[in-house]
């Protein structure tokens, strides 16, 4: 399963695939019948597990999507009927905000995980209430850039205040995210960060990001 975040429909060619892939979803909170999901179910061996993607409002400045919070009780509710093990991808800018969304989940989903900046946090843990709670899984990348990207380009934009293409870095890629044990009941047992570098040469494709 892919979630995703704001950018989800930046590429044309994204839109119309969405509906044609399953296993990509989009934030929820879009307006209803926007192409694609906001969350499904699937199959690990025996047990049925729901993964819920969710974007944050704060600091979004191109989207302006529907309050996460209030769409919440009602999902649960229909996704309770299922399976009891709940994922959430809160995609959201700020760590307040995230953090406002752990404890207003707290035991009623096994995990809210956070994406966005692109930085794997140190503060991984499990609530009171069995809820594995992190403020970012980081990114799967070259670990030496700016986000994923080269850092001579991003530095001369910010010194120059000039706009030119941003191009991807492939240099010591490294894994990141964690690993989550739930039990049957859809408690979280155990939450691990995962720091991984990544064996392989170095890609020198060109590839750009406006």
């Amino acid at each position: 399963m892919i979630t995703s975040g704001e950018c989800i429909y930046y590429k044309k060619d994204m839109v119309p695939h969405l509906s044609k892939a399953p296993y990509i979803l989009r934030p929820q909170n879009y307006p209803y019948g926007n192409p694609g999901r906001g969350w499904a179910y699937f199959q690990v061996g025996q047990k049925k597990i729901a993964v819920i993607n969710l974007l944050g409002q704060a600091s979004f400045r191109r989207v302006h999507l529907h309050n996460p919070f209030l769409l919440l009780p009602e999902l649960l509710a229909r996704i309770r009927q299922e399976t009891r093990i709940i994922v959430l991808d809160f995609h959201a800018a700020t760590t307040a905000e995230k953090n406002s969304m752990f404890y207003y989940l707290e035991g009623q989903v096994s995990a809210v995980l956070g994406s966005h900046s692109k930085v794997l946090t140190a503060d991984a843990r499990i609530l009171q209430g069995g809820t594995a709670v992190i403020t970012d899984t980081g990114r799967t990348g070259s670990s030496l850039s700016v986000g994923g990207l080269e850092t001579e380009i991003e530095i001369r934009k910010l010194v120059t205040q000039i706009h030119e293409h941003s191009r991807a870095s492939w240099k010591k890629l490294e894994l990141q995210g964690v690993l989550l044990d739930i039990d049957e009941e859809g408690k979280a047992v155990s939450i691990e960060r995962i720091k991984e570098e990544c064996e392989g040469a170095e890609d020198d494709r060109e590839s750009y990001s406006a």
